[in-house]
């Protein structure tokens, strides 16, 4: 009876001590894959405020994004601004998959994008004849890459974001060189 008790005890031990070394080892790569979805949430929120400064600090180094544009969208309160902001209001980026490997410097997140799409909206200005609210929404895959630099993750494809952010996402694939 004696051993019984013992060999309960040991293999509940064991039992608890492997998965408490199972939660600890999968913690690192959980919390990079949190702050480089929160990189992601970061630019998107940026992108619907229209605020350049903040989207420029979320884009990698060595990435040309016309970040050195310092009249951004031009006057925030101008028709078109309003329109823009309208439109990105209605975009939603879903997190579908994607997980930072221990000591990754670069991951790849893959986001359902929903928005309305840019060429419609410049259609409705012209016309003046259709609300934002009433224009259907293009959806599309679209993979983010993100590479570790010092102060956090940073978004490396940054024009795949934007066209995706505008309904562009196909037309984009159109014009790549392969």
């Amino acid at each position: 009876m004696k051993l019984k008790k013992i060999v309960v005890l040991m293999l509940v031990m064991v039992l608890i001590m492997s998965l408490t070394l199972t939660g600890c080892a999968g913690a690192g790569g959980k919390d990079e894959t949190s702050k480089a979805k929160a990189t992601v949430d970061s630019f998107v929120k940026a992108l619907r405020e229209l605020d350049v400064k903040a989207m420029a600090n979320l884009i990698a180094k060595g990435v040309d994004a016309n970040q050195d544009d310092d009249e951004g969208f031009g006057d925030k309160d101008s028709e078109e601004n309003k329109m823009m902001k309208e439109a990105f209001k209605r975009m939603k980026f879903t997190y579908k998959s994607g997980e930072v490997a221990k000591d990754a410097k670069e991951v790849t997140l893959e986001y359902e994008v929903e928005a309305v799409n840019a060429m419609l909206l410049a259609m409705a200005a012209l016309g003046g004849n259709q609300k934002i609210s009433d224009m259907p929404l293009s959806k599309s895959d679209l993979e983010v890459k993100l590479v570790k630099e010092d102060s956090g993750w940073k978004i490396f494809n940054v024009e795949d974001v934007i066209a995706a952010a505008t309904g562009m996402a196909d037309m984009a694939d159109a014009f790549k060189s392969e």
